[in-house]
């Protein structure tokens, strides 16, 4: 989300960036999932998301599935090398271990932090992202692929967030790969710190409806976590 979320460790995007062109051999496969239209990045990144349930990836072992939150900021001033779009700072956070737990962040272990690149101006959920520091070329796709709006106010209630395309088949869908960085990763997001069983599972069911299997799927605790030392919107 993170996204991507949580990478803990510049040198692991270093060692891993070339990994964004790399498909496994069942990619063919697998369904021709796109990034969602008509996302409002402005609306995306109005409050931080809570992670309800993600896969494992390079970056996020099981023991880092704790209080995972992830906030964008629209900053006009913040730039990447040789591009001139759209950036948004991503903060993501996560307790170690436990909830409450050592606290890990992207702030502190990303020298000049995480950004997200909009390549694209009329695709605002396709996104790319990697360290600030890093062009577009070693950065990793990061693409909304569903999303829940309230009726009333039109304010999102949950996402859905795949590292790229689904590359790897499983017996009911497929889904991204859970090794390296680039490519890999899969999140629901929610508002709210819990979220209701009625919100994760739409977003469950708008990802089995885009062909991606959910077994991988772990969820992440956040009853009673306190979130203290995050970037909180």
């Amino acid at each position: 989300c993170r996204t991507m979320l949580a990478i803990q460790r510049t040198s692991l995007w270093s060692l891993c960036a070339l990994a964004c062109f790399a498909t496994t051999a069942n990619a063919a496969d697998c369904p021709d999932v796109k990034p969602v239209p008509g996302l409002n990045l402005t609306e995306w990144s109005r409050k931080s998301w809570y992670v309800q349930e993600q896969q494992l990836n390079g970056y996020q072992s099981a023991a880092e599935l704790f209080c995972v939150v992830a906030t964008y900021d629209n900053n006009e001033s913040l730039k990447v090398p040789f591009f001139k779009g759209p950036v948004l700072a991503v903060h993501n956070y996560e307790n170690k271990n436990m909830v409450n737990g050592p606290i890990e962040s992207t702030d502190v272990n990303i020298p000049k932090g995480l950004c997200a690149r909009q390549p694209k101006s009329d695709l605002a959920a396709e996104l790319l992202v990697a360290p600030c520091f890093l062009p577009n070329l070693l950065a990793g796709p990061y693409w909304i692929v569903a999303f829940g709006a309230d009726d009333t106010t039109g304010e999102y209630r949950w996402g859905a967030i795949s590292g790229g395309a689904p590359t790897v088949k499983y017996s009911d869908g497929c889904t991204t790969k859970e090794k390296g960085v680039n490519g890999s990763g899969l999140w629901i997001f929610t508002r709210e710190p819990v979220g209701s069983e009625a919100t994760i599972n739409e977003a469950r069911k708008a990802l089995s409806n885009l062909g991606y299997t959910l077994q991988r799927l772990k969820p992440v605790a956040q009853k009673g976590c306190t979130y203290k030392g995050f970037q909180l919107k």
